[in-house]
């Protein structure tokens, strides 16, 4: 996996405040996660262009597709309509779960593009503090289902898409 961030001009480099090790392609003293470094995506955003939830969702599904991923439309949120475990998704991987990740049932595609609704509360004390917590987003997935007979790709090729 290092070879990929090499490739990419990634650094690894420890965070002076809580000597935790990070990539990052620029000279920094800090790990850029919370305490050590203020939020600062609210009001800083990301991208030159601003984009709304479904301009961000097509750029980022036609980059995937692509990719050669096929998208699927999203699930819904209460997951306790397949899943006994939990009430609420909180990742896009709760809507395979357990069924096509244990092999009983074919995934929709593979490699799955998908702009999943996720609802969290387990960390809801954060929510508000750092930035990254929230209780409701849309997380942009990229997801493939690799079988004995059947590998799309793994860590290398995760990190080359994100």
């Amino acid at each position: 996996m290092v070879e990929i961030f090499d490739k990419l001009g990634y650094k690894k480099q420890t965070c002076k405040t809580c000597g935790q090790e990070f990539y990052s392609q620029v000279d920094r003293d800090t790990c850029g996660d919370a305490p050590c470094d203020e939020y600062e995506f609210i009001a800083n955003p990301a991208t030159d262009k601003p984009y709304n939830l479904y301009e961000i969702q097509q750029v980022f599904r036609e980059f995937l597709e692509s990719e050669g991923h096929t998208h699927v439309h999203r699930y819904p949120v209460l997951a306790k309509r397949w899943r006994d475990d939990v009430f609420l998704v909180g990742a896009s991987i709760f809507c395979f779960q357990p069924w096509i990740t244990s092999g009983l049932v074919k995934p929709p595609a593979n490699p799955i593009e998908m702009a999943q609704p996720s609802i969290r509360l387990n960390d809801v004390d954060n929510v508000g503090r750092t930035g990254r917590h929230m209780t409701c987003f849309t997380m942009g997935t990229h997801t493939v289902i690799n079988k004995e007979d059947e590998f799309i790709y793994w860590e290398d090729e995760t990190i080359r898409l994100c």
